[in-house]
């Protein structure tokens, strides 16, 4: 999503958008589909798409912008209140987060890198035995290699889920 009202517009959302697009072109994993056609998505347009869905719902969410794991409130700080605890609710087993903002280059980078590496351990299985948590340690240590003394823009991203 490039733009949302009232915020300072994604400038690599559209060039991760095409990046993950070009890496599932020739791909076929059943249940893997994209909400970045939801503008502006709530929790409740998350989880009537997924309550739509059925058997075939969503297994992964990457969330892909920054501060999505971040616990804003250091009152709620022991309580890991945030948008991709809120995505863990609404019933997606696997969510990537970031926990302080990320540079749109590096989101590009480790979005296609990620996605590159769970088709090629994933195949045609949604899963929940540690590729979801392999593939973004591979895409985290890919782009930590090209950024070895400037970790601000790789550690950011985690992964939330079993």
């Amino acid at each position: 999503m490039p733009g949302t009202p009232g915020y300072r517009p994604l400038l690599g959302a559209d060039r991760e958008g095409a990046e993950v697009q070009r890496v599932f072109q020739d791909a076929d994993v059943p249940g893997m589909y994209a909400l970045w056609w939801l503008r502006c998505p709530t929790a409740a347009k998350v989880m009537e798409t997924e309550a739509e869905r059925g058997k075939n719902r969503a297994w992964l969410a990457f969330l892909s912008a920054c501060s999505t794991a971040e616990v804003a409130v250091s009152a709620l700080a022991s309580e890991g209140i945030h948008l991709a605890s809120a995505f863990q609710l609404a019933g997606f087993p696997h969510v990537v987060g970031s926990l302080w903002p990320v540079d749109d280059d590096v989101c590009v980078d480790v979005a296609g890198k990620f996605y590159r590496e769970l088709l090629v351990s994933e195949g045609a299985n949604a899963g929940n035995d540690g590729r979801v948590a392999r593939a973004l340690r591979e895409a985290v240590v890919g782009v930590r290699k090209e950024h070895p003394d400037t970790p601000g823009l790789w550690a950011p991203f985690a992964h939330f889920g079993a």
